[in-house]
């Protein structure tokens, strides 16, 4: 993942605090604006790896409130129809808070 290009954000959390863990793709077709994640030189070792999003500040301090070790990012070609997805979700979270987990076809 290097600078400007896209990529979707997926969040792995416990919704309402509970223990069972939710992963849901939270954010897609978000611009890189800086990252030492595709580096293949020795600036990538000099330090921690980074990424760094354009963002709006709702969707920032969302993601700050999610926590950074809870993220995963996946490159999005920018394909312009985003996808709906259901997340991958445990089915005891499904019955606890009434979600919707049949597979869709």
């Amino acid at each position: 993942i290097s600078k400007g290009d896209y990529v979707d954000v997926i969040a792995t959390f416990a919704p309402n605090g509970g223990s069972q863990k939710l992963t849901k793709t939270v954010l897609q077709g978000v611009e890189v604006f800086d990252s030492n994640l595709g580096d293949t030189g020795d600036s990538a070792s000099d330090g921690e790896p980074y990424i760094t999003l354009l963002l709006r500040l709702d969707y920032a301090e969302m993601l700050n409130q999610i926590g950074a070790d809870n993220l995963t990012y996946a490159l999005n070609p920018m394909n312009p129809t985003t996808a709906r997805t259901t997340g991958a979700v445990d089915e005891l979270i499904c019955k606890r808070f009434n979600f919707n987990c049949s597979k869709q076809q």
